[in-house]
């Protein structure tokens, strides 16, 4: 509801919806806690996500998110190239994805030359 009372979905409080989202108190309170991620972030440029989450008792999901929409980089999960989306790079994607379709061959070949087929979208061998 735009501009008209509403209940603030972060603390449950009513409030003026002005178009934020939520109440005021709770709106400073993301602003603040955006603000402390980004100056950690800039002190601690090789920080990981999860260490930025510690430091500003933030959850890592939420650090994330605010990396994202800054367009901040931040490490990747795996080799801790700076990336600006998501949990890997693409270098780090393009392996795992090749190393799962590797797995994948191999299984299927297992049990191809045992007599039995995996099915592909199921957890059955028939």
């Amino acid at each position: 509801m735009k501009n008209g009372i509403d209940i603030c979905p972060i603390c449950g409080k009513r409030y003026v919806n002005m178009g934020g989202g939520m109440c005021n108190t709770c709106l400073n309170d993301l602003e603040e806690k955006t603000e402390a991620i980004k100056a950690y972030a800039e002190k601690h440029p090789n920080a990981q996500l999860a260490d930025i989450s510690d430091a500003t008792d933030c959850r890592e999901e939420f650090v994330r998110q605010v990396f994202e929409k800054g367009g901040i980089a931040y490490p990747c999960s795996n080799c801790g190239a700076m990336i600006v989306k998501g949990n890997f790079c693409q270098d780090c994607t393009d392996a795992i994805q090749e190393a799962l379709r590797e797995r994948l061959r191999k299984l299927q070949a297992e049990k191809e030359s045992s007599g039995m087929q995996l099915m592909r979208g199921t957890r059955r061998w028939d």
